[in-house]
């Protein structure tokens, strides 16, 4: 616990290196880097902020609001920006500071694959958590 009575963390992402301290609002255009369990380092943009989504799970359908939207950029080779077993992955700003927690990802109505994430301010404050250097 830090000086403020808020939890602290220190992290590195796999293959991108320290994690900033800041936490970052993603807009529309936004590029963004991941490091996910199966996908490994993706980078991607924003296409969406405070987005609603229903997810199927095994026990049923869970509602997310307030949800910011990936997609890959073409710097992935083809490859979709996350997959099965990412999810929890940190969704980095170009300056590696956390923007988003990937909880997420399907096909949207148009066919493209999307990933989505809550914005890291409302992780950070649900934990009561201050990230560190």
């Amino acid at each position: 616990e830090g000086p403020d009575g808020k939890h602290t963390a220190s992290t590195t992402q796999n293959h991108i290196g320290e994690v900033g301290t800041e936490s970052y609002k993603f807009k529309v255009g936004d590029r963004s880097q991941k490091s996910g369990r199966t996908t490994g380092v993706t980078q991607g943009r924003c296409v969406g902020t405070g987005a609603t989504s229903l997810v199927g799970y095994s026990r049923g359908v869970a509602k997310f609001v307030d949800l910011d939207i990936f997609v890959a950029t073409s710097d992935n080779g083809g490859t979709a920006f996350s997959g099965p077993g990412d999810s929890g992955s940190l969704i980095l700003d170009p300056q590696r500071n956390p923007g988003s927690l990937l909880c997420a990802g399907g096909d949207s109505p148009s066919g493209q694959k999307q990933t989505l994430g809550i914005p890291f301010v409302t992780v950070a404050n649900s934990l009561n958590l201050n990230p560190v250097k």
